[in-house]
């Protein structure tokens, strides 16, 4: 497998394939949530939490309007009002938080559109495994005697019940200017998670962001 994966490799780079390929660096920023389905109803609180991320990019054209990729990232997830914890003792806590730290690798199309000057349209959706490597709850309590607030790291071993595995589905839409030897680019993004990480409540993840990276093409003709 090792000697097949290197002769894959060298023939790419003997044949100028190579040159079709960019490679770039986009960082992001919005608000993350979880599906917690309609069995369970959250009224007058707000799940959502500030979700960020930084992921590298690279892309083959196999076209010049389509390109395809990865995207392997970090990227901070999860919610407010975690079942399980708000209402499961009314004199004990009012609010869990849950911030899950993710490794992501999705595989992607994206679709260039050249507009006036040196701006185009693009566009890009694809989906991919994430991995949840660390993260922690805040805990609200109602009692101040319980010291109002407290951090609680994610273990694992303990918390049999949480996957750490996810899979979603991610899409976005923006534009690009050309700058130098690449590209600035200003992107709306979307995920939508398929798994729970929970086992014991419906909890897929969600969020959206805007995400601002730069792309460099690597000798392109």
């Amino acid at each position: 497998m090792k000697y097949s994966f290197l002769f894959f490799l060298s023939l790419i780079l003997s044949s100028g394939l190579f040159a079709q390929l960019s490679l770039g660096l986009k960082v992001q920023t919005g608000e993350a949530w979880q599906n917690y389905g309609d069995e369970i109803a959250i009224d007058g609180f707000d799940q959502r939490i500030e979700h960020y991320g930084v992921s590298m990019e690279a892309f083959y054209s196999v076209s010049p309007a389509i390109s395809v990729g990865l995207a392997p990232g970090y990227l901070r997830r999860g919610a407010a009002c975690e079942p399980g914890f708000v209402g499961s003792n009314p004199f004990l806590v009012q609010d869990a938080t849950i911030y899950a730290n993710y490794l992501q690798l999705p595989l992607l199309i994206k679709a260039n559109i050249p507009l006036a000057n040196r701006f185009s349209l693009f566009g890009q959706a694809g989906a991919g495994l994430g991995y949840l490597m660390s993260g922690h709850r805040d805990v609200l309590f109602l009692s101040s005697l319980d010291g109002g607030r407290e951090r609680q790291e994610l273990d694992f071993e303990q918390e049999n019940t949480l996957n750490r595995f996810d899979f979603g589905a991610q899409a976005g839409l923006g534009f690009a200017y050309q700058l130098g030897f690449g590209s600035l680019q200003l992107s709306a993004d979307y995920y939508h998670g398929f798994l729970d990480m929970t086992e014991t409540n419906t909890s897929e993840n969600r969020s959206w962001s805007i995400g601002l990276g730069y792309s460099i093409n690597i000798n392109r003709p």
